[in-house]
C-alpha cells in the first residue's frame, strides 16, 4: 500500500532539511524562543493529500504526539539515534561544539509507519520538539506548521 502522503523519501528528505535550517542556528536550549509574529505571517497556504479512507487503527491525538514525545525525551537524554529505523526514527547529527558545522535533526519515517494525516505528522513533530527542546505546547505546534510547509 503507498503511502497518502507521497513518496516516503521525499518527506525523509524533506524533513531532513528543515529540520537542519531551522535548528542548527539556535545558540542554546537556554534562550530558546519563538518569533511567533513572524512564523504566523509568512506562512503560505498549502493543501496536502491525505488518506480519507478506511483506518485499520485510530489513536487518540495524545498517542500520535507522544511518539514525538518520547523521541524527543531520548534525544533530550543524549540517544543520538532514538527510535526504530522501521517506524520513527531521528538521527541527531551533531557536531563538537568548538566545531564550524551545523547540527541537525533528521526525522525519518520508516515503512511501517501509521501516519495518514499532514495533522498527525504535526503532532508527532510536534511532540519532539517539546519533549528535546521543551517548547511551550504552542510554540512547537507553530513549529511543526511551519516546519511542514
Amino acid at each position: 500500500m503507498s503511502s497518502p502522503l507521497g513518496s516516503k523519501h521525499f518527506w525523509f528528505i524533506y524533513i531532513l532539511f528543515i529540520f537542519a535550517g531551522i535548528f542548527s542556528f539556535l545558540p542554546s536550549l537556554a534562550a530558546l524562543e519563538v518569533d511567533t509574529a513572524e512564523l504566523e505571517q509568512n506562512q503560505a497556504p498549502v493543501v496536502f493529500l491525505n488518506y480519507e479512507g478506511p483506518h485499520a487503527r485510530i489513536d487518540t491525538l495524545e498517542q500520535i504526539r507522544n511518539i514525538g514525545y518520547f523521541l524527543g525525551t531520548a534525544a533530550r537524554g543524549g540517544t543520538l539515534r532514538p527510535g526504530q529505523t522501521g517506524r520513527y526514527f531521528v538521527i541527531r547529527s551533531l557536531s563538537a561544539p568548538e566545531g564550524d558545522k551545523l547540527d541537525a535533526d533528521i526525522f525519518g519515517l520508516g515503512v511501517d509507519v501509521g501516519v495518514d494525516h499532514i495533522r498527525n505528522l504535526r503532532l508527532i513533530i510536534q511532540g519532539y520538539l517539546e519533549g528535546t527542546y521543551a517548547y511551550s505546547p504552542e510554540d512547537a505546534k507553530l513549529l511543526s506548521g511551519y516546519i511542514t510547509v
